[in-house]
């Protein structure tokens, strides 16, 4: 195999930061070398050429015009390895050369690097083998072949981005797999051959990494390993963070909560939940039945009600992640109680680290519809009857949307909320009909008032509209 890996991305890498593969190949030569055979001898018709460690690869171009007895032996030829010290030459029709005399007074040079050398890279996907992108590279000043599959897997996992959210109303497993892609790169030398046409060489492939489209999009530190949770039998020695920044984490007997995170585990994981009645601890247990994730990023949502049918008098509720022998692998998150009512609206947006956060709007609401229309005037003429009308509707749109309070809040709390204006999915639930749904939000506006200065205690509201007109 003449490829080898200089460098490769990590093993968990955001899209949203060059993913460089650095590359060279053995059979790409920028200061060509030069061989002399020592003798030509015939072999069933064909020439073997003799050259102790010749170092000759099948597939390299080699060219001669300095043969005084046998001009046959002169002009570009495709090597054929035989041996470490032998080898044959095949001509433009991909025939070997035929054996004309011993004349070894020559000297082939190596012509890759003439030959249109590039590195062709197969982007694919590992599970299903699916190729996502096809990419051939030229040759850099270093003599090697430098790729950013970066761009390829974001577009990729693009298709699909909000499913990391899915039906609230669901409440079954959802490894949110369209926000990871695990990946392989096949690399293929190609080369032009002596008739011009295109000819693939040795192939090497990297497999097993992974590309994530929403970890720390928004900052300049793209730490995910801070986040992955590697399983080997060991605790870590640092216990993994969950993709939040959350300042409020708080619950109702209604809502629901969502708790990403990112393992390349060997083992089984899951998460597991506590409720408390202040410090007494009431019980515990899975997540959802059965919530194993083995290298993927996982994706826990907390469906509330369950947990409050079992422990009716629970106030605060405590996740982490654990394996099956009860280890613990990240940080433990608390939710508490929160008292609603039903002007309470709940705002569920894409956060900064990647994962889904949640915010109760307590204070006012107010929903309002926007209509716009465009008018022409027309030109009446005489004899018009009242039917007539001087101006004509050509478009009318009509926009809802809300606006919500909050409760007074710390400018902690505010800077945490302020990722909603930043994020690129928000949602807010509306049930219809018994069934919960998340309905795509724009938030156009937002601003924050000092309320109570004694506290340092701040109003905050925001206006939102839909994503989609409704006309």
């Amino acid at each position: 195999m003449t490829i080898s890996t200089v460098s490769s991305p990590d093993t968990n890498s955001s899209v949203y930061i060059p993913m460089l593969f650095t590359m060279s190949s053995g059979r790409y030569n920028a200061s060509p070398s030069s061989v002399n055979p020592t003798s030509v001898t015939d072999s069933s018709g064909d020439a073997l050429f003799t050259k102790v460690a010749h170092g000759l690869l099948t597939g390299d171009i080699v060219l001669n015009a300095s043969f005084a007895t046998s001009t046959t032996y002169n002009g570009y030829f495709s090597v054929s390895k035989i041996g470490a010290d032998t080898f044959k030459l095949l001509d433009v029709d991909g025939d070997e050369l035929a054996y004309d005399t011993n004349d070894v007074s020559g000297t082939y040079t190596l012509d890759n690097h003439n030959r249109n050398f590039q590195l062709k890279c197969e982007i694919k996907e590992s599970l299903g083998s699916t190729i996502l992108n096809t990419k051939r590279i030229d040759v850099n000043s270093s003599a090697q072949f430098v790729l950013d599959v970066a761009n390829v897997l974001k577009t990729y996992l693009k298709k699909d981005k909000t499913g990391h959210i899915a039906n609230v109303g669901s409440h079954t497993v959802d490894d949110a797999d369209n926000s990871y892609l695990e990946y392989e790169v096949d690399f293929t030398e190609e080369i032009d051959g002596l008739s011009g046409a295109k000819v693939s060489l040795d192939t090497s492939t990297v497999s097993s990494l992974y590309g994530f489209l929403i970890v720390l999009q928004y900052t300049d530190t793209q730490n995910i390993d801070k986040y992955v949770m590697e399983i080997d039998g060991i605790p870590p020695a640092v216990l993994s963070d969950f993709l939040t920044d959350n300042k409020s984490m708080f619950f109702s007997a209604t809502s629901y909560g969502f708790l990403h995170f990112i393992t390349d585990a060997a083992a089984a994981v899951l998460i597991t939940y506590q409720a408390y009645n202040n410090a007494s601890l009431l019980g515990s247990g899975n997540l959802i039945a059965s919530p194993y994730y083995t290298g993927i990023r996982g994706f826990g949502r907390i469906n509330f009600a369950t947990i409050i049918a079992a422990y009716a008098t629970a106030n605060k509720v405590t996740l982490r992640v654990e394996d099956g022998g009860g280890e613990i692998y990240s940080e433990t998150i608390t939710f508490n109680l929160k008292t609603v009512n039903s002007t309470t609206k709940e705002i569920y947006w894409l956060n900064e680290r990647g994962g889904v956060d949640m915010f109760f709007f307590t204070g006012k609401h107010i929903k309002f519809n926007s209509v716009e229309k465009q008018a022409i005037e027309m030109q009446l003429q005489s004899g018009y009857t009242y039917l007539d009308r001087g101006k004509k509707i050509t478009a009318q749109q009509l926009e809802n949307g809300w606006e919500f309070v909050a409760d007074n809040i710390t400018q902690t709390l505010y800077d945490w909320l302020i990722e909603i204006m930043n994020s690129p999915e928000v949602f807010i639930k509306e049930t219809i009909a018994s069934v919960d749904y998340l309905i795509p939000l724009v938030v156009t506006t937002e601003e924050m008032n000092l309320q109570l200065r004694e506290t340092k205690l701040f109003k905050f509201n925001a206006l939102y509209a839909n994503r989609q007109k409704a006309i």
